[in-house]
């Protein structure tokens, strides 16, 4: 099964509608938090989450990363897409943009999630780094042995 989450009905109506145009079905489309995620433990083979970190707290990584951790089953892997640190001088205008004006960006913030991957107790963790019209992205992933 599929399932997606977010904090607001109105990204989920948007979500919904570009399912419907692509024709996809098998999923579920729910209101969720990622601090208390509404499933059992050792639920989900993979999960995937895509540009959250990037505008949490930094000292509500861990929490976010055992809850989805606890989701997994044993094997399980995890994607994790966000905002991050450009390795260029002009990927640097994302953060100065942030530092001057955060709603420029939705308030997203280069971060560096594979440490906290680390601390969550994950295994073979990989890290790629890719850059989209200048802006910088890391897509970790990691498995729940």
């Amino acid at each position: 099964r599929n399932e997606g989450i977010d904090l607001t009905e109105q990204m989920l109506s948007r979500a919904r509608a570009r399912a419907e145009k692509s024709g996809a079905s098998g999923y579920t489309l729910e209101v969720g938090d990622a601090y208390h995620l509404q499933y059992p433990d050792n639920s989900f083979d993979l999960v995937l989450n895509n540009y959250m970190f990037d505008l949490i707290p930094e000292k509500d990584f861990l929490l976010i990363l055992d809850e989805f951790k606890r989701v997994l089953r044993k094997g399980g892997r995890i994607v994790i897409v966000n905002m991050t640190k450009g390795s260029r001088w002009f990927n640097t205008t994302w953060q100065w943009l942030y530092k001057i004006q955060p709603s420029l960006l939705g308030g997203c913030r280069a971060i560096e999630l594979t440490p906290y991957l680390e601390k969550a107790g994950f295994e073979n963790i990989r890290r790629e780094y890719l850059v989209q019209l200048t802006f910088p992205s890391e897509v970790n992933f990691g498995i729940k042995l």
